[in-house]
């Protein structure tokens, strides 16, 4: 049996959202991975592909996902290209946000840190939920400010 670290990475990345000046660090955040970071445009994927997703999702545990796993991990082989430009446009959604839009910033009670951003298309807000660990920079920024790594994001009303 395959561990799940075995199958949510394909050639992972560390891509920098460089967060304002003001800031005193700045964020990053992972590609192809399933529990955090880009991969969450999922309508450019195959319907086969989707519903993997799903069904993965909806498992109780990794055992009874095994299988969809592998068959997942085989559909991400095969789409590679296509995933990897859908988290590239989600990546520059994310940094001409942050470099163009004032956010809130809200400190949780379990230590988490959001920023939420007024979205152009209305009442929406965009949410970013970044980890609370801090990284050292990134080797491959011009950005010497510590990373946090954005956990997930979000829409809300």
């Amino acid at each position: 049996m395959t561990s799940s670290s075995d199958c949510a990475y394909i050639a992972r990345q560390l891509w920098n959202v460089r967060m304002p000046q003001g800031l005193k660090y700045t964020c990053a955040t992972f590609t192809n991975d399933m529990y955090q970071g880009l991969r969450r445009l999922r309508l450019q994927l195959s319907y086969d592909t989707r519903t993997l997703l799903r069904r993965i999702g909806q498992a109780p545990n990794m055992e009874v996902a095994e299988i969809d796993v592998q068959k997942f991990y085989s559909h991400l082989t095969s789409e590679y290209t296509t995933l990897m430009e859908a988290q590239r446009l989600i990546q520059k959604f994310l940094q001409r946000l942050v470099s163009s839009t004032a956010a809130v910033s809200i400190t949780k009670g379990d230590g988490s840190t959001r920023f939420e951003y007024n979205l152009p298309s209305g009442n929406k807000r965009l949410v970013i939920v970044i980890s609370d660990w801090v990284d050292p920079p990134l080797r491959k920024s011009n950005d010497k400010r510590s990373a946090q790594k954005i956990i997930t994001a979000f829409t809300t009303r």
